[in-house]
Order: C-alpha cells, then structure tokens, then sequence
C-alpha cells in the first residue's frame, strides 16, 4: 500500500502563487509595419503634441511617437510596447533585410571610411542625399498645417555679417487666387536685414503653370532664395509630395550677387603667365594687376571675351547693365558706364586707338529681313523713361572740346554716308575763325550746296563752280513812304510815299552789295533823292534824283564809291 505524503504549508502556498501567474500570462504583443507620412507629406498631427501620421497598406493613421524622428517615408515598427501595452505607438525604425535571390549574395555592409572621400580607398561607395532631405533654410509644410509654411533655421550671408536665421512658419492664405482655375507661384527669399520676403507671381491657368517661366524673380536686396510655392484657387492646404507637390525647392540654384561674395569692387584679372592668347580670367576683391598683361606680339587679345547665343523670340541683349545709384550725399557726377583706354609701356606704333569700337553684322546663313540697323542708338529706354526730376538740360550726344590732336581735331568725324539731322543745326562759335566749311571733291560737277523744300523739290543752290542760284526772289522787297537809310539786309526798296523823300546808302567799302532802288510814287511830282554816305559818290555825283517810274541799280565796288 503506497505511502502518501501531504504538502506542508509552505508548499502549498508557492503552489498557489505560480498556479495564479500562469494564469495571467499572455503572448507577446505582435507589431506591424508601416511608414511615417500621410503619403501627402503631412506627418505631424496637428493639435496633437508626439502623434505623427503612419502609412499602413493603404491607410494612414495618427500615432503616438516618441522614438523616432518624423521624417515622410522613414519605415517603421509599430504596436504595443511591453512597458506601454495600451498605447499604440511607434516602436522603432526598421531596414529591409538584404535578399539574396537578387544581389548575387549578401556579403556584409561596406566598411565606413568607404563613404568618406580623403580616407585610404575612400570615395567607393558615395552616398546620394536628396536635397530635401538637406534641413537648412528649407521651406516646406508647417506643422501647423492647412496654408502654414516653414523655413528651416540656418545662417545666411549679408554681404556685411553671418546672420541667423531662426525657424519660422508663415501663413499663406492670402497669397490664394480670387479667380476661379488660376494658379500662382509665390517666391519666398531672405533679404539683408534678415528678413522673409514674399513675392507673388502672376496669375495663370492652372494648367499652364510652369516653375521654368512662372517663378518671379527676385527682388532687390536678396541675399538667400528658399524656394517658391504654388498656390490656386480653392487651396486649403499646402501639400509637399514626391510627384505633384506644391513646394519647389530652389535653396540650390547658387543666386548670387557681389555683396553675397564679400567683394565691394570687382576686378577682372587676365593671367597670360603661361599663353599670352589663352590666359584664365579671374574675378578678385583686390587690385593687384587688375589688367592684361603679356609679352610679345599677338593678332588679337580681349580683356573680356563675351560670345553669347539668344535664341528667345522676343527683343534680345547681347549685354545688359542697369546701375542704381543711391548716394545719400550730393556727389560730383552718377555715370552709368566708364571705359578708359591707356597705353602703357614702351614706345610702339598704333594705328587705331579707340575707346569704343561697335558694329552690327549678319552671318551668311542669315537670310530674313532686316528693316534697320543702327550701330549706336542713343534713345531713353522707354517713353515714360524719366519718372522723377527731369534734367535741366538733356544731351543725345555730348562730345567734350577735342584739343588733344597736335595736327587735327574732330569733335565728330564721318565716312562717307548721308547725314541726317532731325530737327534744328546751331553752330556756336568758340573762336574768331571760319564756322562752317563745306569742301567738294577734286573732281567736284555736283551741286554743292542746295537748299530743299519737305518734297525735295530745289529752293537755291551752290554750284559746284560757286554759282548761287535761287528759284524765287533772293530777298523781300521792302517798301518805304519816308527817308530811309539802308542796310546790309536790304536788296530792293520801293519808295511809294506822297511827298519828296531821301534814301541814304551805307558806307562803301567794296564789298559788292548791290541794291535796286525805285520811285514808285503816284502823286505828280514827287522825287527820291539817293544820297552817298558822307562824302562818298554816287556815279560821280554826291547824290542822284529819281522820279516817278524810275529806278537805279547801285553796287558798292570800291571804297566810298557806288556805281
């Protein structure tokens, strides 16, 4: 008969306890895979503080994350954590496992200075970092949401100082479109004081919005650009997404200006150390050999050499150049652009020494039409050019005393070629000598002066031989009632008074003026007297008498003497 032994107390009682804990054992808590980010590149929570969005299959969801930094696309692990076991939440990021079936064998992750360019057999295996995923200064989604952007925090330039730049969220709202299925593209960029600034494009059709031609440009005084973002009407919220988003990125696009460089003044530095026909150009802050230097004879050497191809369809510039002067003082002159040619070193020949030297050409392939073409156009750049003071007095073209010349000087100097004025020609004499000089050719026949009514049609002439011909009268008659004394301006004078008068004629001195005199009266007996100046003779006589119908011809031959 077998023998049975009862349990003590104490047996019984650790008995109970592990009978009881295996009662509330449980498994462990499965966890599924999922990846941050609502697919739309929202993944915070709005006005819920640690949630973030998690992409499961094709749902997305709100959960609690404290473990992981919310980044769209970042694969994770999700559930129940054995310290937390009733909050869902992210548990930790995870990778894919490396398969084999595609790659051949997986032999282990390459070795960390493989990455790093300078180490020993470095620079194998670079890691490609997409720009977004580069934080400073970069716009996106606000955290706020709905039409919330935000710059990253980061340090900027000024042309003076590093400033920095804290984060900031800006609403966006206003920027929306009133008009129905127009769409916009707002330029967001960092001024000099540190500043955001946002600049609005023009409305176009939804469809035909293009950040290639619809992202405005710039304003003055920028010194970073963060990038642009679209906005249409009926916007609610700003989306940033693989394809499709309303975020461009343009952090990248190496905006600059001479301030962002450091550099108050530019200087452009040809070096011909090695071929004086190749040399590289260089930009420096400094002034050290700011010029082209070399030895040697060459065909041609350019300080700057520009050769650019246009193919817009619209009005192009080869070089364009707008100076903004802002003196904050009275200053002696503001020039938009300054060019001095000097010769330097020993003593050489130079046939051509030009300050300026322009031309228009066409290649042989071009075969259009080409209505004008000026060499240099001197007009205002638009017709309401001038919008504030006006010059007291404005020059086209204003050419300095030209003394320089140990021979010759040109103020303006011409081939051959029509000149054309289009309004009024006024030569001002500086100087006691000859003010305007036409001279014909050797073998001059043509006409050498003339003088053309709005038809073309010949008023008077200078022949070739000196002739001077007019085709009406050389001056007005002039008719007088009274005593009157003659002037150079005078040709032919008609006396018609009623009672004797006296004509009196200048001074002779053989110049060669010539008058006509006549009694034109027509009351019976009256007379004209012409009287001599002074002691001077009249064919002889001091004085001559015309009477009615007569009249006398008189030149001025010699010195006191008309005949």
């Amino acid at each position: 008969m077998p023998i049975i032994r009862r349990k003590s107390g104490a047996e019984k009682y650790f008995a109970g306890k592990l009978v009881k804990r295996l009662n509330e054992k449980q498994n462990r808590l499965d966890k599924q895979p999922g990846i941050l980010g609502n697919g739309q590149g929202q993944v915070t929570v709005a006005g819920l503080p640690n949630f973030v969005y998690v992409s499961i299959g094709d749902k997305s969801l709100p959960v609690f994350n404290n473990r992981v930094v919310p980044q769209s696309g970042v694969k994770v692990w999700v559930g129940y954590s054995d310290e937390e076991p009733t909050l869902y939440q992210v548990l930790s990021t995870r990778s894919d496992a490396p398969s084999q079936a595609n790659d051949g064998g997986f032999t282990g992750y390459a070795p960390a200075k493989r990455y790093e360019w300078l180490a020993t057999n470095g620079g194998q295996d670079p890691l490609h970092v997409h720009n977004r995923a580069i934080s400073f200064l970069k716009l996106g989604v606000s955290a706020q949401g709905g039409m919330y952007v935000n710059v990253f925090r980061g340090f900027v330039w000024t042309g003076a100082t590093f400033l920095h730049f804290p984060s900031t969220d800006t609403d966006l709202t206003s920027y929306i479109p009133a008009t129905s299925g127009k769409a916009a593209f707002v330029l967001v960029t960092i001024d000099t004081a540190g500043a955001l600034v946002f600049t609005d494009g023009a409305d176009v059709d939804i469809d035909l919005l293009d950040a290639d031609t619809d992202i405005p440009t710039p304003p003055a005084g920028t010194v970073f650009v963060c990038g642009a973002v679209r906005v249409y009407n009926g916007q609610t919220e700003v989306r940033e997404a693989r394809t499709n988003s309303d975020i461009v990125d343009l952090r990248f696009t190496l905006y600059n200006n001479a301030a962002n460089l450091g550099l108050d003044s530019i200087y452009l530095r040809l070096d011909t150390s090695n071929d004086p026909l190749t040399g590289a150009l260089t930009i420096s802050p400094t002034t050290t050999d700011p010029i082209l230097t070399t030895s040697g004879s060459t065909s041609n050497q350019f300080g700057l050499d520009l050769s650019p191809v246009l193919n817009n369809t619209t009005t192009t510039y080869g070089s364009r150049y707008y100076l903004q002067h802002r003196p904050t003082a009275a200053i002696g002159g503001a020039h938009g652009f300054l060019a001095i040619n000097e010769l330097q070193s020993s003593s050489f020949a130079v046939t051509n020494f030009r300050g300026f030297w322009i031309g228009n050409r066409t290649a042989a392939s071009y075969t259009g039409t080409l209505a004008t073409s000026a060499h240099l156009y001197v007009e205002p750049y638009a017709a309401s050019f001038w919008l504030g003071s006006r010059p007291t007095t404005n020059y086209g073209l204003f050419v300095g005393n030209q003394a320089a010349g140990t021979t010759t000087n040109y103020a303006i100097f011409t081939g051959t070629g029509l000149v054309n004025f289009g309004d009024q020609v006024k030569i001002d004499g500086s100087a006691n000598r000859i003010q305007e000089i036409v001279q014909g050719h050797s073998t001059q026949t043509a006409n050498l002066v003339e003088w053309q009514n709005s038809s073309a049609a010949v008023l008077g002439y200078v022949s070739g031989t000196g002739t001077v011909k007019t085709s009406g009268r050389r001056q007005a008659v002039a008719t007088k009632t009274a005593n009157y004394t003659l002037t150079a301006n005078d040709e032919v004078v008609v006396f018609t008074g009623t009672t004797n008068g006296t004509f009196t004629l200048p001074a002779a001195t053989g110049t060669g003026q010539t008058y006509r005199l006549c009694n034109e009266t027509v009351t019976a007996g009256v007379s004209l007297t012409i009287d001599g100046n002074a002691s001077e003779t009249i064919k002889g006589s001091l004085t001559q008498t015309l009477y009615a119908g007569e009249d006398l011809i008189l030149t001025d031959y010699a010195s006191g003497k008309w005949a």
